[in-house]
């Protein structure tokens, strides 16, 4: 089964701490096929770092053996809020060794965070988890985005782009840049009912569509699957 979103299709959902506890259901549900969620976050320092819904997302994406489940690092400014290196070494300390079913995402949001910043984080990576096992969730919303994009796209080994795009052309843009993932937009209860029975609490939950699924599963470590 496939839900749909504003007419698109739609099998996964990206979550945090906004969408507040998740309920465990006896059996996965059949659309949930991508469950990423958050893991740190260094503005965050009264919590540790750390995603206060964390631990009970990991237990349940773990229980329910989603097929795709990125771990995301929120990056930010590294003149405020910690090094590239600090920022990754407590995620590193959070998430430990990945399981089948995960794979590290990077969150690039924020404008402050520089391409050299996002160079030197995919060298730690690349050592501490394997240039296979990562993907970048980035719009093109500044020139060093763009770049990352542009370079990205025509490097023979590409990483497997998640991209945020809630407008009429937001398929274009995903295809455009070769996107694994297509974050759709967010849902409320009345566009996009089923992700609530997860998240009772939840106002709104951001969905996405996974558009390479062989991509997803050689980076979450299923290419065993079929």
């Amino acid at each position: 089964m496939i839900i749909t979103h504003d007419g698109f299709a739609v099998n996964g959902i990206d979550v945090a701490k906004y969408q507040g506890q998740v309920t465990i259901p006896p059996v996965r549900p059949d659309w949930l096929s991508f469950f990423a969620y958050k893991a740190t976050d260094t503005k965050k320092l009264a919590e540790g770092m750390v995603d206060p819904e964390f631990v009970n997302n990991h237990v349940a994406g773990n229980k329910l053996d989603v097929r795709w489940r990125p771990i995301y690092m929120y990056l930010r400014d590294p003149a405020q809020y910690g090094t590239i290196d600090e920022q990754f070494a407590v995620y590193c300390q959070i998430v430990g060794p990945l399981r089948d079913g995960h794979c590290v995402m990077v969150d690039w949001e924020e404008t402050d965070v520089g391409i050299d910043d996002i160079h030197h984080l995919e060298k730690l990576i690349n050592v501490t988890y394997g240039r296979d096992r990562w993907a970048m969730y980035v719009n093109d919303i500044n020139a060093d985005m763009r770049r990352w994009l542009e370079d990205n796209l025509a490097s023979p080994v590409q990483i497997p782009v998640i991209h945020p795009n809630y407008s009429a052309s937001g398929f274009e843009e995903a295809e455009r840049w070769g996107a694994a993932v297509w974050q759709i937009g967010v849902a409320n209860r009345g566009t996009c009912a089923d992700p609530f029975e997860l998240y009772p609490q939840a106002t709104n939950i951001d969905v996405d569509w996974v558009l390479k699924p062989w991509v997803m599963d050689r980076v979450c470590g299923r290419a065993g699957l079929c």
